[in-house]
């Protein structure tokens, strides 16, 4: 208590005022980025085990490992005793297929942390360590310490913290998103920028809303910051329906959904999709939420929704010779999401974006983005990405593209290599399914 009361209070104002380089810390000292899975796209299954197994690690087989790596995912995370993270480590080594395991554990809050990374840094099924999730602004200096304490004795992988997407009272002291993020910066200096939020809620009488407005602020902050620092974000994708202790909550995770999520995240340049939760968890004793429905059951038996995230992430692997080591350009929105959003996404037409001469939608319309990437395999590097505005329903956008731009569609392409791209030779109008999204490569002729 007494340690708490002589805590500097910083306000607001204070952070607006301090310049990024304050503390001796600038953009170019920002801890390395360290992939998890390095040549390819990080699709994250958050608690990818069902609880029974955690609790009971002798249980575990391969095929649950076999099983996660089938539904896309390539890491998993988790809050794991020694004895679970064992078995784990055992079953990845047996494993043919390559998954890496990002545990969190008490013994990295305390003094313990020592031998504990020296008794598993070096397992080739270590993919990091996943330190904190959504922590307050009072916790951010003990945090720090210790953060500082575990980049010292393992330099070689990812320190995972998670912020809290938005600006919440509690979590950020009252700051914009965004300030929180450079007060953040200017702390830790990330090597991975992460945050949550679930745009798709649902109220105590079952009414549908989407959280448009943090949901697209939160992405412009992010990857503000994350091109500024030239460090990469990571995205969240809901995946477990939950009910807060009032009865609102997110709804069971459909397809829509969770490729709407994961789509616009990866628009705007994100460089890993983690999905919340994997496995469905039991409800806490204190009753702040109730979960239901996830991709695999309480039981660990596989839901239709685990068939939707496959298909999702199918999807993203599929372009994720683009995505991988993108960076975002510019971004634009059209459509109508209604009077009080327009100061944020104006529903006007944007013109001489990229290839793109006019674009316009009468209703909820997409966000644009133009991505750019040098070390994708493909003729040119440059992308716009088109995802609708809406998780709940079809959007029709007209397009028109400039002359002396040369177009190609990648979006239903079967081949890897996109060699059956079909050539855009008009302007014409599309229909984008809810949640859906549509990839264009251009060049100039």
């Amino acid at each position: 208590m007494e340690k708490e009361e002589k805590r500097k209070i910083v306000s607001p104002d204070d952070v607006r005022n301090e310049k990024l380089a304050g503390g001796g810390i600038t953009m170019e000292k920002n801890a390395p980025y360290q992939s998890p899975t390095p040549g390819e796209f990080p699709i994250i299954a958050e608690s990818p085990f069902a609880m029974d197994l955690i609790k009971n690690p002798s249980q575990m087989k391969i095929s649950a490992v076999d099983e996660i790596i089938d539904c896309g995912f390539n890491v998993g995370m988790e809050l794991v005793n020694d004895e679970t993270l064992n078995r784990i480590l055992s079953l990845l080594s047996e494993s043919a297929k390559t998954f890496k395991f990002m545990p969190a554990s008490s013994h990295l809050h305390d003094e313990r942390y020592v031998s504990y990374l020296a008794k598993y840094k070096n397992n080739t099924g270590i993919g990091g360590w996943n330190f904190k999730d959504e922590p307050n602004f009072n916790e951010l200096d003990a945090l720090y310490e210790q953060y500082k304490k575990i980049r010292n004795v393992d330099p070689s992988h990812l320190v995972f913290i998670n912020l809290l997407g938005g600006a919440s009272e509690a979590g950020t002291n009252n700051l914009e998103f965004a300030d929180y993020l450079n007060y953040f910066q200017n702390k830790f200096a990330p090597g991975l920028w992460s945050y949550d939020i679930y745009p798709v809620r649902i109220d105590k009488n079952d009414a549908l809303s989407i959280q448009y407005r943090q949901f697209y602020r939160d992405f412009q902050a992010v990857s503000k910051i994350s091109k500024e620092t030239k460090r990469p974000f990571w995205a969240f994708v809901q995946s477990m329906a939950f009910r807060n202790s009032s009865n609102y909550g997110c709804p069971a995770p459909k397809e829509e959904y969770m490729r709407y999520e994961a789509f616009t995240a990866l628009a705007y340049g994100a460089q890993g999709i983690i999905y919340w939760t994997y496995a469905q968890r039991r409800n806490p004793s204190s009753g702040v939420e109730t979960y239901s429905t996830a991709l695999i059951d309480i039981n660990g038996n596989k839901t239709e929704y685990w068939n939707y995230a496959k298909n999702v992430n199918s999807e993203i692997k599929k372009f994720a010779t683009i995505f991988l080591g993108c960076s975002l350009v510019k971004y634009a929105h059209i459509g109508d999401l209604g009077r009080d959003l327009w100061d944020l996404i104006p529903p006007t037409s944007i013109a001489n974006f990229g290839p793109i001469f006019r674009a316009s939608s009468a209703d909820k319309g997409a966000v644009f983005t133009i991505v750019h990437n040098e070390e994708v395999d493909y003729v040119t590097p440059d992308f716009v990405v088109m995802v609708n505005h809406s998780p709940l329903e079809s959007s029709v956008i007209d397009l028109s593209f400039l002359s002396n731009y040369e177009v190609m569609d990648l979006t239903d392409c079967k081949e890897s290599d996109f060699s059956d791209a079909i050539r855009v030779v008009s302007g014409k109008g599309y229909v984008l399914p809810a949640g859906a999204y549509r990839i264009f490569a251009f060049s100039e002729k």
